[in-house]
């Protein structure tokens, strides 16, 4: 997994004015013209006003390989939220060997109001998925195949053949749209903004209802204010232990 850890889409540093900041913070603002609160929330921090002030909004990318399993991801944001609250008390990274903050080299004052790591909201990009009728007719005829096939009795055995349960008592698939990462559903319940947005490039769907490449992807945008994170971090931890 990969966690770009608190890049700043603002600060000091004129991170403000790098040319993907910008580009970056005009997409998801195009992508949130279509919902009048969405956009409000945007333009207050990360619209054009918004990245030439003071304040300070941190982005979190979290991705990883499709077999990492969740439990990984509570102690990689408690670790996150560690190196920030470490970074705002100036305490010297190099005393804690594994963990890096991404970012300047930070003053040694008293004065945190304006470092680069007092963020005020984290802004979380990660995706989304959709299930249409004709994805979830194909996934359960998977499904049910899959079922016949682990009830047949294999060959020179003699133990008694398992009955296959109905459609009506598997748990099958349904129409809808679903966090790619399961930790998003966990994220949503601090965020004070979720928007889900098509990709501007995507795979073209079937509008016949026929076969389509893979599933309907989206992205998916989440703002937590800063005061929420170690509360997101007990959360996660609460719902997605490690293994004992």
């Amino acid at each position: 997994m990969n966690v770009h850890k608190a890049r700043m889409f603002n600060a000091k540093v004129a991170w403000n004015d790098h040319p993907s900041i910008k580009a970056l913070a005009s997409y998801l603002l195009t992508k949130s013209t279509g919902t009048p609160s969405a956009q409000t929330t945007l333009q207050q921090l990360i619209g054009t006003d918004a990245l030439g002030s003071s304040q300070h909004v941190g982005l979190i990318l979290g991705e990883r390989f499709v077999n990492m399993p969740v439990e990984v991801i509570p102690p990689m944001y408690r670790m996150l939220a560690d190196e920030i609250e470490w970074a705002n008390e100036d305490v010297s990274v190099s005393a804690f060997p594994g963990f890096a903050i991404s970012g300047p080299i930070l003053n040694t004052d008293n004065t945190h109001q304006d470092e680069p790591y007092n963020f005020t909201h984290y802004v979380i990009l990660s995706r989304l998925y959709r299930l249409s009728a004709a994805d979830v007719a194909s996934l359960n005829d998977e499904a049910d195949a899959e079922a016949m096939s682990a009830a047949s009795p294999k060959p020179k055995k003699k133990k008694k053949r398992k009955s296959v349960k109905s459609t009506e008592e598997e748990e099958s698939f349904q129409p809808g749209t679903f966090s790619f990462h399961l930790e998003d559903d966990v994220i949503q319940k601090v965020s004070t903004l979720t928007l889900d947005y098509d990709f501007s490039n995507r795979q073209p769907r079937s509008e016949d209802g026929g076969e389509s490449l893979g599933l309907e992807m989206a992205g998916r945008l989440m703002v937590v204010p800063a005061e929420k994170l170690k509360d997101l971090v007990a959360l996660m931890a609460e719902e997605y232990p490690l293994p004992s």
